[in-house]
């Protein structure tokens, strides 16, 4: 099942509430074929041909299970374009595998000899009287299957490219879903390049876009400076850690993060500072600094004096920025300002735990004016745009009667100029025009970080939930 939150009551009302009308219809509609082909009156064979429409009804219950394998195994679902574009001639094969199974049932349940010798009527006849019904029943009901399932996208125009996009000069960083690289993109679609030729699973960018700090596939903690031939090795190590408990010091050349004292995950011993050289390529670890129990924020500060480890959702821990190391003072949150922060470019929110492999900072929503855009996880998955408050937007990719959708929509981003967001879906980038209505993809890529206001160091971020 998808998820355990169904609601099966539900689901069964829903399904009777769709399904009995049309089997009743169905049924009427064969038994007026019977009438014409073998001269029977319809309450003569009517609830035979009933008995049979509703145990095809159930049949088609276990075809369904294995009708997202059909899709999988057409392609069509490589993107939200070749999705919506495919799915009329899935639909047909969908149509016509559920014809097969209806025919198979309803030959079983009504052609027998019994029946034949109480009509009078051979079972050949029966037979084909059968197939001209189901011939019948599916025009009627194969063009309502297409158009009740079919997913329409907030029926936006949608396109394989950007190129119309106003935000042409905007650059962002993602990660590769092929060979997992860090790479760069204009929004137009132009200028893509592989900056970070190592294997990645998320990352943060410094202030001037050379140096980036990176958490491996493997999970180990590298920095890299662009052109290199090779990454360095920070931490190698098996603890899950968000890439907002790292940070790099504004020159470049420390790299300061969070971690456990022990790996031991049984016991809660909050975490640790510890801060790596990059020139001397050594760790050294701030011992009397006692972080959030987690997965706490650090942050370098702008001048590069100080280093701001979270303690609590009040309260950060001020670290000279420089050997030895000591914890000069705790400070409140709400008094530093953003004007202390580096511009590293970072993901910043709730954490997300999706998978085993899949895991880090969640960006549901933003906000540019009075406008906003919010992502919904869960069945029924879809993202809103609203302005001033009222909805002005609603977009989803599903697909059937029930809508469930096959992806999440996540991580929206407000571009500078008009009304334009970027988001993932599909595991790809996708640029969204609010106001034509329009989306495009950009390409295949996940965990994006882009050099704006969104993914800079953020005080606001420190102390909210998470």
């Amino acid at each position: 099942m998808l998820a355990d939150a169904i609601n099966f009551p539900l689901v069964a009302a829903g399904g009777l509430i769709v399904f009995g009308p049309l089997v009743l219809l169905v049924t009427l509609v064969e038994a007026y074929v019977f009438r014409r082909m073998l001269g029977v009156p319809v309450r003569g064979v009517f609830r035979r041909l009933l008995w049979a429409n509703i145990l095809s009804t159930f049949a088609g219950g276990v075809v369904h299970v294995f009708q997202g394998g059909v899709i999988e195994a057409s392609g069509i679902d490589a993107s939200i374009l070749a999705f919506a574009g495919g799915y009329w001639w899935v639909a047909i094969i969908l149509i016509l595998i559920y014809f097969a199974k209806s025919l198979l049932i309803e030959a079983l349940v009504v052609a027998t000899r019994r029946f034949a010798g109480r009509l009078g009527r051979s079972r050949f006849r029966l037979l084909r009287a059968v197939m001209i019904g189901n011939i019948a029943s599916y025009c009627l009901v194969g063009p309502l299957f297409y158009y009740a399932t079919r997913p329409i996208f907030g029926y936006l125009e949608l396109t394989d490219d950007t190129a119309w996009t106003v935000n042409a000069a905007v650059s962002v960083y993602f990660i590769d879903t092929d060979d997992r690289f860090i790479k760069r993109i204009n929004m137009d679609g132009t200028g893509i390049a592989t900056i970070v030729p190592f294997p990645a699973a998320a990352f943060l960018v410094s202030e001037d876009e050379s140096t980036f700090a990176y958490r491996g596939v493997d999970g180990n903690l590298y920095a890299y400076r662009k052109g290199a031939e090779t990454s360095t090795l920070i931490w190698r190590t098996a603890e899950r850690f968000q890439m907002d408990s790292v940070s790099l010091s504004p020159d470049n050349t420390m790299v300061a993060y969070a971690t456990r004292p022990t790996e031991d995950k049984t016991e809660s011993v909050g975490y640790q500072l510890r801060v790596f050289d990059l020139r001397k390529g050594e760790t050294d670890t701030v011992q009397e600094c006692r972080l959030s129990d987690f997965g706490p924020f650090v942050s370098w500060s702008r001048s590069g004096e100080f280093i701001y480890g979270e303690q609590d959702r009040d309260r950060v821990a001020v670290i000279r920025g420089r050997a030895p190391w000591d914890v000069v003072d705790v400070r409140e949150i709400d008094t530093l300002a953003p004007s202390e922060f580096p511009l590293n470019y970072v993901r910043s929110g709730p954490a997300w735990y999706a998978s085993r492999n899949d895991w880090g900072r969640s960006l549901l929503k933003d906000s540019k004016s009075l406008s906003e855009i919010r992502c919904v996880r869960g069945l029924g998955a879809h993202f809103v745009v609203t302005k001033d408050g009222e909805p002005i937007l609603e977009v989803a990719d599903g697909y059937g009667l029930m809508k469930l959708g096959r992806h999440y929509a996540d991580s929206p981003t407000f571009l500078p100029a008009g009304a334009e967001v970027l988001l993932e879906w599909w595991g790809q980038l996708y640029v969204l025009d609010i106001d034509r209505r329009r989306l495009g993809l950009l390409i295949p890529g996940e965990k994006y970080v882009a050099p704006l206001e969104r993914f800079r160091v953020n005080r606001d971020y420190w102390g909210s939930p998470r």
